[in-house]
């Protein structure tokens, strides 16, 4: 039979290792491109880059490789050289046309804010990338419009690598701080 003890302490570390990221946590990117957007302390910069935000979860890589086994990699910025407009369409249509890779799932217009500096709506594609021989990538890209303008919110991993159970919560965060600068 267990003491209260334990089972308070099991359960007092459940509470700290499951608790939901906090506020101080967290970090704000400021873009020279008039944007920003919190980022988790506990991710990587890969650069000093101030046009986009790019950042991994470890810093541990392979030879050559960015992203560690058991990694994953968000990248945040703005597409200027495309309408924001069809720019979903497009994206399947170019993993489409790749026969090693595969469109897992697509999502369109999920609202988000009213809020004109904001995403309006979100659409995402998940998709299967081949990055070598019978080498894959899992990505998913959350595209997110502000006015005329097109950003994009993407996460990659291995795809053997199961996902890490932050992600949701992290991409979420980032997509609901993402303010642009009038």
């Amino acid at each position: 039979m267990r003491s209260w003890t334990s089972v308070a302490q099991a359960t007092l570390a459940l509470l700290l290792f499951a608790a939901p990221v906090q506020a101080s946590d967290w970090l704000v990117f400021q873009s020279d491109r008039g944007f920003s957007v919190d980022y988790p302390a506990g991710w990587y910069r890969l650069d000093d880059r101030t046009e986009s935000l790019d950042i991994i979860s470890s810093r541990d890589t392979l030879t050559g490789v960015i992203i560690g086994k058991g990694a994953e990699m968000i990248w945040v910025g703005e597409r200027t050289d495309v309408p924001a407009e069809g720019h979903l369409e497009r994206m399947i249509a170019a993993v489409r046309m790749d026969p090693a890779d595969e469109v897992i799932s697509v999502e369109r217009d999920v609202f988000v804010s009213g809020e004109k500096d904001r995403c309006s709506s979100i659409s995402s594609l998940t998709q299967k990338i081949e990055v070598g021989p019978k080498t894959y990538q899992r990505a998913k890209h959350i595209l997110c419009p502000v006015g005329a303008r097109l950003f994009i919110i993407a996460t990659w991993r291995w795809e053997n690598d199961p996902p890490r159970a932050d992600t949701p919560e992290i991409m979420t965060r980032i997509v609901k701080s993402l303010r642009v600068s009038p």
